[in-house]
């Protein structure tokens, strides 16, 4: 019911308007300037859709039997219903054909909203009409309603009124659309919020509007009904209300302008009347053609421009919001990094370390907490105005020195890695405080160098003064453990002398194991030991060590301090001390010690030490230098008693030579050596010629003397490997070693011719020549046993007791 009524409207409104484009109409041609049912049949088939087209059709076809019937033509019925039809035909095709392209090429509520758009609907609007208006003026002058000779200018004319009907009823119809004009509405709104002028309100609109409409009006009807030209007026007014008021008002103006212009021109007014009617009627077209592409140009460039600035002001506008939410966003993340660095900072002021920030190429701590002034006495102003010389001034010169070098490690140092570092800070009042840090590379450049270096330092003054007390104690301790391990050694060294004393079956043995054992007691210190002779009138060296020593080897008893006094004397300077006689004065040591050598009160000699180093004489080895002399001192006079014992048990008491008991064991001894080793062994057997004659001429104590002087001679004659010993009264006996048969008896002249050279007194008496007899044997030529060889040697004695006395006779038995 609804379509069918649409349908019906649109017909009657077709049959209206073409009325009205009728008598619009140029006479005596009949031709219109604008053809008013094209617009408006476009506007409904793009606003309703193709449906309506029979409203188009009926409207058409009623029209044109109308004005067919009214005009006196020899026509029949037939070619009337024909020439309707096919006009109808053209009237349908145009609008169709044209919404077909519109809705094809252009896009769908936007013909009227960009220049590109206008120009298409000009030149879709241009072909549409063109086939409508070929079809109808064929038909035309087929049927003979209109001469060949008119074709051309009544097909212009034609196709020009529905081009102008186009251009100015269908924008108006399609902008007045009821949802189009609320967008429109829309769109003026925010026109005349982007584009109002500065002496404008927006209460002024309708004022405004009203002096425009008055103005379109004066200058359209000054031109086209006074005659004055002033048309060129209309440009800016039609530019005035498209800036000022849209589509809707420039569009309604528009046809305004155009009804008036063809009115007028219609009636013989205006700038367009010419000598005839179609030049009239095409000026006219023209003008009102460029007004209408002008005014919906300028639209569209407006509409264009519109939504260009709604576009940068939605651009702007989300950007805005961006940026606002951006700015919210900051501002929620500075407000939360504030709460975090005032978290931070609370944390970093209440830990009870120094937390700082170390910037290398400032040179400058950029930060540090309130722990580092309070812990070294000062104002934070104070630590801020010392700025890069901080350092320098606070810390200990030594360990500033390393500090440069403590920074070049940060350029090789690994993400991720600490660096451990002490140092001494000076405090307000002068005093130094130790501080352990822990460093690590905070940021770094793009290259990779470090730029600033986070830190954390710790207080150990307290920890470095209970390290430095424990490292006293320790090096005390040690000292005590070396020095405890010193005593050790050195009581073993004791010890060792001790022992080597006591194997020693001789004194000189002692004498050698000295000069060996006691030098590692005193390193880098030389020294030596000093026994008085005999006759108690010397001091001889009997060991010695070091490389330089500055005593005397002999020298007298009165010469040395240390003997006077009967106890150590200790030089300790060289230049305000008292020096012994026996030092060296050209070679005077730096310190010297002499340690009298006593045992069971008697004196036996000296223990003399001396050094270039003072710290070598310590109070710990002189101690151990008195230790060692009473040691050795004990160790040699028992050793020596030893010896006395020794000697007594194996000397003939009256010569001093070895007895009999010893020469027995020493005999057996050296024949199992000389068996051994396959060497000779000679015995000497001697007798002292006409011994009973001294003991009866001079007495037993010129005879004891005779023995006695006999006997030293026979020490001082043979070798040390020899054996002397008194056999049995007046017979002596020499055991030789490794001595043939031939050597023994050389031997045996050799002491033979020695003992007539000795003068014995007895007291002033001379006691006369002594002469000897001997007997030589030797092993294994005259026996292969002690028994043996002695009774070799004692056979050939008397042999030479027999022969005369006073010669050597050799055993040859």
């Amino acid at each position: 019911m609804t379509r069918l009524l649409i349908i019906i409207t649109l017909a009657a409104t077709y049959f209206c308007t073409a009325q009205l484009g009728q008598k619009l109409a140029f006479l005596p041609d009949n031709l219109s300037a604008v053809w008013v049912p094209t617009g408006i049949t476009l506007a409904a088939i793009l606003w309703l859709g193709y449906e309506v087209w029979p409203g188009i059709a009926l409207g058409s076809f009623l029209w044109l039997m109308w004005e067919l019937q009214s005009m006196s033509f020899p026509i029949s019925a037939t070619v009337f219903l024909a020439i309707a039809a096919s006009i109808t035909v053209g009237e349908i095709l145009k609008p169709v054909l044209i919404a077909i392209l519109l809705n094809r090429f252009v896009e769908r509520g936007a013909i009227f909203k960009r220049v590109e758009n206008i120009g298409k609907f000009v030149l879709i609007a241009s072909i549409g009409s063109m086939i409508s208006a070929i079809i109808a003026l064929t038909t035309l002058c087929l049927s003979g309603l209109i001469p060949w000779a008119d074709y051309g200018f009544t097909w212009w004319s034609w196709w020009l009124s529905s081009i102008i009907s186009i251009l100015i009823f269908t924008p108006l119809l399609l902008t007045y659309k009821p949802n189009q004009m609320q967008l429109n509405n829309d769109q003026t709104a925010q026109q005349q919020e982007l584009l109002i002028l500065p002496f404008h309100a927006s209460n002024n609109l309708l004022v405004e509007g009203v002096l425009l409409l008055m103005l379109v009006l004066m200058v359209s009807l000054c031109t086209f009904g006074g005659g004055y030209p002033v048309h060129y007026f209309l440009v800016s007014l039609i530019l005035w209300s498209v800036l000022r008021f849209g589509k809707q008002v420039v569009t309604l103006l528009v046809v305004i302008v155009s009804i008036i212009a063809i009115v007028g021109t219609a009636e013989g007014f205006g700038p367009f009347i010419r000598g005839s009617h179609q030049e009239s009627l095409f000026l006219l077209q023209s003008f009102i053609c460029a007004v209408a592409v002008t005014a919906l140009v300028l639209s569209a460039f407006l509409n264009e421009l519109e939504e260009r600035v709604q576009e940068r002001t939605a651009t702007i506008e989300e950007a805005n919001e961006k940026l606002l939410v951006e700015v919210s966003e900051r501002q929620r993340v500075e407000e939360a990094l504030r709460e975090s660095q005032h978290l931070i900072q609370r944390i970093a002021d209440s830990t009870p370390n120094v937390l700082y920030l170390h910037d290398l190429n400032q040179q400058r701590n950029i930060y540090a907490n309130r722990e580092f002034p309070v812990m070294l006495g000062y104002q934070p102003e104070e630590i801020e105005k010392m700025g890069t010389a901080l350092m320098k001034n606070l810390m200990h010169s030594e360990d500033f020195a390393k500090l440069s070098e403590r920074f070049q490690q940060f350029d090789t140092l690994p993400d991720g890695e600490i660096i451990e570092s002490e140092y001494r800070l000076r405090d307000k009042y002068g005093e130094w405080r130790w501080f352990h840090t822990w460093e690590t590379v905070f940021t770094k450049t793009v290259s990779g160098s470090p730029v600033q270096i986070l830190g954390t330092a710790q207080e150990i003054t307290e920890r470095k003064q209970v390290e430095e007390a424990l490292r006293v104690v320790n090096e005390q301790l040690a000292d005590w453990v070396n020095e405890l391990e010193q005593r050790n050694q050195e009581m073993a060294l004791l010890s060792k002398i001790n022992e080597f004393m006591q194997a020693c079956v001789k004194v000189e043995e002692a004498y050698e194991a000295i000069s060996a054992l006691v030098a590692p007691l005193f390193p880098d210190v030389s020294g030596g030991i000093f026994i008085i002779n005999s006759s108690k009138h010397w001091l001889e060296a009997v060991a010695t060590w070091g490389t330089n020593l500055t005593s005397s080897t002999l020298f007298k008893p009165d010469e040395c301090w240390a003997l006077r006094r009967g106890q150590p004397h200790w030089v300790k300077n060289k230049d305000t001390d008292v020096l012994c006689q026996h030092c060296h004065h050209h070679s005077l040591p730096n310190q010297s010690l002499c340690i009298p050598m006593m045992a069971q009160g008697e004196t036996l000699g000296m223990l003399y030490l001396n050094t270039v180093n003072s710290e070598k004489l310590t109070k710990a080895k002189k101690q151990l230098a008195v230790t060692v002399a009473e040691q050795i001192s004990l160790s040699l006079a028992n050793l020596q008693l030893r010896e006395r014992l020794r000697n007594q048990s194996i000397r003939d008491p009256l010569t001093g030579l070895f007895n009999r008991r010893y020469m027995e064991k020493s005999l057996q001894q050296e024949l199992y050596r000389a068996e051994r080793n396959k060497k000779p062994l000679g015995i000497i057997m001697l007798d002292i010629d006409h011994f009973k004659k001294f003991n009866d001429n001079f007495g037993h104590e010129a005879g004891d003397m005779v023995l006695q002087e006999l006997g030293k001679f026979l020490q001082q004659s043979v070798r040390k490997s020899d054996i002397a010993c008194r056999y049995g009264g007046e017979e002596l006996m020499v055991i030789l070693p490794e001595a043939s048969l031939e050597n023994s008896k050389q031997r045996a002249e050799e002491i033979r011719s020695g003992v007539k050279q000795l003068k014995v007194h007895n007291g002033r008496q001379c006691l006369g020549q002594v002469t000897i007899s001997i007997g030589v044997a030797c092993f294994p030529e005259q026996g292969l046993s002690g028994d043996a060889i002695i009774q070799a040697a004692d056979t050939a004695l008397y042999q030479a007791k027999k022969e005369g006395r006073d010669r050597t006779v050799i055993y040859l038995g």
